[in-house]
């Protein structure tokens, strides 16, 4: 017949863990769970930033685009300094992007060309008052010489 653990060898012995080493297990799970939520957090940063950058150039290229289809006299009419605006590139009080855009009439000496940038700030996740603004900067030369 089988004793149970009353005269048994293991009897009196724990079988189990010890709170020290739940505790132990606990503060090392802890610490892995730490790491692992810095790097997904550190990851939808970089994301979201890259998204940033993306919508900026976005802008900046659709800005650009606008002044390929105006006529070369109207182009100047273009020229802005700091406007907020939303995502779509409109103009929008609350905006997160500012546009500044420059054009240079006779660039380079030259009458006919004109030189046109687009400069997007990108709006920064963590708000830092020592670091500067993240921009995007396109630019793009047009000339008069094939119109009509």
């Amino acid at each position: 017949m089988m004793r149970l653990f009353k005269n048994s060898e293991f009897y009196g012995q724990s079988t189990g863990f010890t709170l020290v080493e739940v505790v132990v297990a606990l503060a090392i799970l802890g610490i892995a769970m730490l790491g692992a939520y810095s790097v997904v957090t550190m990851s939808t940063q970089t994301r979201e930033n890259a998204h940033n950058h993306y919508v900026a150039t976005v802008i900046a290229n659709n800005r650009i685009e606008r002044a390929k289809n105006l006529t070369f006299d109207g182009i100047s009419a273009l020229a802005e300094d700091r406007i907020a605006v939303n995502e779509l590139g409109a103009p929008d009080a609350e905006g997160a992007y500012r546009r500044t855009t420059r054009i240079d009439t006779s660039w380079d000496g030259d009458p006919m060309v004109t030189r046109i940038a687009v400069e997007v700030e990108v709006p920064q996740l963590l708000r830092n008052p020592t670091r500067s603004p993240d921009s995007v900067l396109v630019s793009t030369l047009l000339t008069d010489y094939l119109e009509p």
